[in-house]
């Protein structure tokens, strides 16, 4: 994550740690209409190509960024997506924070989505039960009125 952002995004790398250990870069992109989909996807298979993770990783690291800022356009209207990439003795990892300030998850149909019955009114309602699958970490944070919250991680192989 060098150079100039994006149309929309912030480019914020950082430099090694105080310990010296790794480097750590983060990109923040605005999430507001459907084509912004599409940006988000590409920046994020070219974030986890440029760390890199494999092939087939960063085609699932796309995936995941994918539905996450559909779910965003569709459900919250606006929110963003950060790609936080870091690099240290232990690999190469990319965590992904996908967060809307929209109506949240009822935990029904929290309930719902997880176990595979919720059937939503814009799509199959599999977004985020995709999501979980492709991840090495997912953690989910939401509530009706405060919006939703995704973070998820994918690691390299070392």
């Amino acid at each position: 994550l060098h150079g100039e952002a994006p149309a929309g995004g912030r480019d914020t790398a950082g430099a090694a740690n105080a310990a010296g250990m790794g480097r750590t870069t983060a990109k923040t992109l605005e999430i507001t209409q459907e084509k912004d989909i599409a940006t988000a996807r590409l920046e994020a298979w070219s974030e986890a190509v440029r760390i890199g993770l494999s092939k087939f990783t960063s085609v699932k690291v796309a995936t995941a960024v994918s539905e996450l800022a559909r779910n965003i356009v569709f459900y919250a209207d606006r929110g963003k997506v950060e790609l936080r990439a870091v690099t240290d003795a232990s690999g190469s990892r990319l965590q992904i924070v996908a967060s809307d300030k929209g109506p949240g998850i009822e935990p029904s149909r929290l309930a719902q989505i997880f176990d595979g019955t919720y059937r939503s009114t814009r799509g199959m309602g599999k977004g985020l039960m995709a999501v979980k699958k492709l991840v090495d970490e997912f953690h989910l944070d939401t509530a009706p009125g405060r919006g939703t919250t995704v973070t998820c991680v994918f690691k390299g192989e070392r």
